[in-house]
């Protein structure tokens, strides 16, 4: 169970270890430690606000200077976006081992999502910077709001750079590997007899099942969809319900 926990603590770090990346990425002039403290506590906010408020507990922290309000949500968004194209590939490497179709709607709604997703991001890397130099000679925004969005366009410009991109991308990697491996760790400690593909099966129905966050916590759904990615393996209802809780 220690080694469980370890793992729980270092995808913990490296979620972290990727935001402060984004967040130099933007030029943002911030210490580590009130990073960590934004990012933690907002952590810890959404164990107990719907809706993933503690996000905005982690913005509500650079509320002071509001030139950089946009970077900070766009470095989240960039997070969100990340751990979507995981999920997908994730979906996809596990639909090799069983089929998924009853449980997770892949092409009728992930994979839909993603290239949408993917396509609407890459179409602002590229064509944005052009567009905004149009937008911004027409001077048909207001002043101050014009600098703002300029500001924000050429600090985003980093995204068209691979190597600055490329180390969130390898962080999101090692963050959906991690915690894949805490379940198998998870499964071992309480001597269950599941193996990669129980686990894969957990980390995604899980994550599914949390998007929406209609409730603090989401006790309830985790417990839930946890119980159920290892039941169709031969689990009784009562270890699978111990499994969850832990």
């Amino acid at each position: 169970m220690a080694l469980a926990i370890a793992s729980v603590l270092l995808g913990l770090f490296l979620k972290f270890w990727r935001w402060v990346i984004f967040v130099k990425n933007y030029h943002i002039q911030s210490s580590l430690a009130r990073l960590y403290s934004a990012y933690f506590v907002g952590q810890a906010v959404n164990i107990i606000l719907p809706l993933r408020g503690g996000e905005l507990v982690r913005i509500g922290y650079f509320a002071s200077d509001p030139k950089i309000l946009p970077d900070i949500v766009t470095t989240i968004a960039i997070e969100k976006y990340l751990d979507v194209i995981a999920l997908t590939v994730c979906g996809i490497l596990l639909s090799y081992k069983i089929s998924l179709d009853n449980i997770l709607n892949l092409r009728g709604v992930l994979l839909p999502l993603t290239g949408i997703m993917t396509i609407l991001l890459l179409s602002t890397i590229l064509f944005g910077p052009a567009v905004w130099e149009k937008v911004r000679s027409g001077n048909w925004l207001p002043k101050r709001m014009m600098d703002w969005l300029d500001r924000w366009v050429q600090a985003s410009l980093w995204l068209r750079n691979p190597r600055q991109v490329f180390p969130g991308i390898l962080l999101t990697v090692l963050i959906w590997g991690v915690m894949w491996s805490t379940n198998l760790l998870v499964f071992k400690s309480l001597g269950l007899p599941l193996g990669i593909t129980a686990a894969g099966l957990v980390l995604i129905l899980v994550y599914v099942g949390l998007i929406p966050a209609l409730m603090p916590g989401n006790i309830g759904p985790f417990y839930f969809f946890a119980r159920q990615a290892v039941i169709p393996f031969g689990i009784l209802t009562d270890a699978a319900i111990v499994f969850a809780v832990v």
